[in-house]
């Protein structure tokens, strides 16, 4: 019988092709650009003009091609989804009959041109089309999210390419549910020299989550399909992590299920955490997360989630929406590799980013990236109207370059870019790779950093050594147990990501641990007797901050750089401070005592309120309550320390007590630099957020598209 309406038909295989570089949040954070922060991302890609739509599209054709066609000419249509292509009158479909046999010219398709929805409308024509003729088809959903320079949290490219016929991996049922409108929420005016497009984010928004609710309700009313019933829905992520959250919590609102949402929500935003706005592609990308995810080899140390019917919610500003469902064949499941993409991804310093941006500006004929065998690019120094894409045969990588992976990345087999440039090349990017320089892996800061904490830690010893008393070796002895019990906390925090938590930054997550169990020791101590406390305290902070000045430097690179800069500087500090307290005369009283130990644990506040976020994130609270309680608990630490001091100044005016007074306001000068500058970060984040009114919408304004 001829194929119909009833014929399973969907996605048979797909590929995913990203660039071979990122640049990590903490890099953009640390040039005043908030990635983590605001948006929720992790690292977002770095392309240069090299690569282009095109070349991505290519790329991604190419490898489904290798993998899972052994006729090419059994493809009978080829059709792109992009808002990003070059040409105003040529397709990128056209570029994608080269990777066909060159007597093979029986292709259909051209591109489908819309913000983020264009790669669902060549979906929905092929699949169509396959149905029609029982033949296959290939969909590429490819774009790139140029942005200037300050909007770089936002950037972001890939391409995704799927074989579309019958007997598919992921079956798309044909009832389905529009909503379609005519708004201006996100605008790429033809010759406007802003890079970034034009973007409502409150309107964007609105729309946005109204077209899901359109669709959800019309599918019901339509088709008699529940969408409480779906296993999970997987959606268009828009431009960050922090809006894909806003979705999933309203999603939880407006539709009750009892599928454990939320874990498979976590599982389709693991990609796009790191690879940044990906328009066409956002949701196939998120799809493809899911399906890694539920990947049996990879479920190994948690719970097992079932993810059979799902529901697939594409949007584009405009504003275009379709809501889909499917069903997922696992049998006929393949292993698709963007999570090894991911991994061997390089990352590139702000300079390298920068240089990219201005060169597309210029539109310079001078490449900035290097190349890795096997991928298609457009040839920049022919920079002529008649585009040619070519690909390349041998690395091109300079021999003299080496590279450190950092990061969320590892080790490639070829040289890198660097992440950070020599004087020589900061102001102009030449053809030779040779001009730029590698950051060393013990690079200026760490040095100074090591330096620092060395002579602070020898002069805590040898004033312990010279001026403490005939105890000093127990000191030392019960200091190496408080040490020991340090690294354990480490370990429990490498045990709990083994079991599969999300905790992104392991060496800060134990730091803030052991500092939580550190400062109620102190507490427990003291209320059982306070001349115990006395004795024992500093064991106890000596081998923690040796412990913390020891992580700090061997995991430099793992680590947020505004937080190694204010721990290196603060433990110095402190290690200093409590080593010139054995210097002057005087008798140790109990209401001393006490002020010390207030100051010593005014820290917990902070910590704990840090090590909830680290171990949960924002899935209990919402954004704006996070940081109003940042503030809060900030308070109430620098109320702390204020009684700390009044105390002080009750006890005799003893040289003893104006040391400890002088060096304690001398450490919380520093940290408080520090601090009120992570204040007023928090402070302009909370700015941008969506109004009390909508308590479950109260997330980052950042564009959905």
């Amino acid at each position: 019988s001829m194929p119909g309406l009833n014929t399973a038909v969907g996605i048979v295989a797909l590929e995913v092709y990203t660039p071979d570089f990122a640049i990590l949040s903490d890099t953009l954070e640390q040039n005043n650009i908030s990635a983590r922060k605001k948006n929720g991302q992790e690292a977002v890609a770095v392309w240069d003009r090299q690569e282009d739509a095109i070349s991505m599209a290519m790329n991604a054709v190419s490898q489904l091609l290798e993998k899972h066609v052994i006729d090419p000419c059994v493809v009978g249509r080829i059709e792109v989804g992009t808002e990003s292509n070059i040409d105003m009158a040529k397709s990128i479909k056209s570029y994608l009959m080269d990777l066909m046999p060159k007597n093979h010219m029986d292709v259909e398709g051209v591109d489908n041109i819309n913000a983020c929805y264009g790669g669902t409308s060549a979906l929905l024509n092929t699949i169509a089309w396959c149905r029609e003729t029982g033949r296959y088809g290939i969909v590429v959903a490819t774009d790139t999210a140029d942005m200037d320079l300050q909007d770089s949290a936002w950037r972001g490219a890939s391409a995704v390419a799927m074989l579309v016929g019958p007997e598919p991996w992921i079956e798309i049922h044909p009832e389905r549910s529009s909503c379609f409108k005519n708004t201006h929420d996100f605008l790429k005016p033809r010759y406007s020299t802003q890079i970034t497009p034009f973007i409502q984010t409150k309107a964007s928004m609105t729309h946005y989550l109204n077209a899901l609710d359109n669709t959800i309700d019309l599918l019901w009313t339509k088709h008699g399909i529940d969408a409480g019933t779906l296993d999970t829905i997987v959606f268009h992520g828009g431009l960050c992590v922090t809006f894909m959250k806003l979705v999933e919590r309203h999603l939880v609102k407006k539709v009750c299920s009892s599928n454990n949402w939320d874990a498979k929500f976590d599982m389709a935003r693991d990609c796009a955490s790191l690879m940044g706005g990906l328009y066409t592609a956002s949701l196939y990308v998120n799809l493809v997360s899911l399906l890694h995810a539920c990947d049996p080899k990879h479920q190994v140390g948690r719970s097992k989630e079932n993810v059979n019917h799902i529901g697939l919610f594409s949007y584009g500003s405009g504003s275009t929406a379709t809501l889909l469902h499917a069903t997922i064949h696992h049998e006929r499941a393949h292993t698709i590799n963007l999570h090894s993409q991911l991994n061997n991804r390089e990352n590139v310093s702000f300079d390298i980013l920068s240089s990219i941006v201005k060169s597309k500006i210029n539109s310079s004929t001078s490449d900035v990236l290097p190349r890795r065998t096997g991928i298609y690019y457009f040839d920049v120094s022919k920079n002529t109207t008649k585009r040619k894409y070519f690909k390349q045969k041998s690395a091109n990588f300079g021999k003299s370059i080496q590279v450190r992976s950092e990061g969320l990345t590892t080790q490639k087999d070829f040289s890198p870019l660097i992440e950070e440039f020599s004087d020589e090349c900061s102001n102009g990017l030449t053809q030779q790779q040779e001009g730029l320089l590698l950051e060393e892996d013990w690079s200026r800061d760490r040095i100074h950093a090591g330096i620092g904490l060395t002579i602070s830690s020898i002069w805590w010893v040898v004033s312990l050594l010279t001026l403490g008393n005939q105890n000093s070796e127990n000191i030392l002895l019960y200091a190496l147990v408080s040490f020991c019990l340090c690294y354990a906390t480490r370990l429990f925090v490498d045990w709990r990501i083994k079991l599969g938590a999300r905790i992104y930054e392991p060496v800060s997550c134990s730091h803030y641990l052991r500092g939580c169990l550190v400062y109620v020791t102190y507490g427990v101590i003291y209320a059982i007797d306070w001349n115990a406390f006395l004795k024992h305290w500093s064991s106890i902070f000596f081998g923690q901050f040796i412990f913390d000045s020891l992580s700090l430097l061997i995991f430099w690179n793992d680590i947020n750089p505004d937080f190694r800069r204010f721990y290196s500087i603060h433990h110095a500090l402190g290690l200093l401070m409590t080593g010139f307290w054995r210097l002057p005369s005087g008798v140790w009283s109990r209401y001393l005592t006490l002020g010390v130990c207030l100051w010593l644990t005014s820290d917990i506040w902070l910590y704990a309120f840090y090590l909830y976020r680290h171990f949960q994130g924002y899935t209990q609270l919402s954004r704006r309550l996070m940081g109003k309680a940042q503030m809060v608990l900030f308070l109430l630490e620098r109320l702390q320390r204020i009684s700390a001091y009044c105390l002080l100044a009750l006890v005799d005016a003893s040289t003893l007590v104006w040391v400890i007074l002088a060096t304690g306001l001398t450490t919380d000068l520093v940290d408080i630099m520090f601090q009120i500058k992570s204040l007023w970060q928090v402070h302009q984040s909370l700015k941008m957020l969506l109004p009390d009114t909508q308590p479950h919408h109260d997330t980052a304004n950042y564009a959905n598209k």
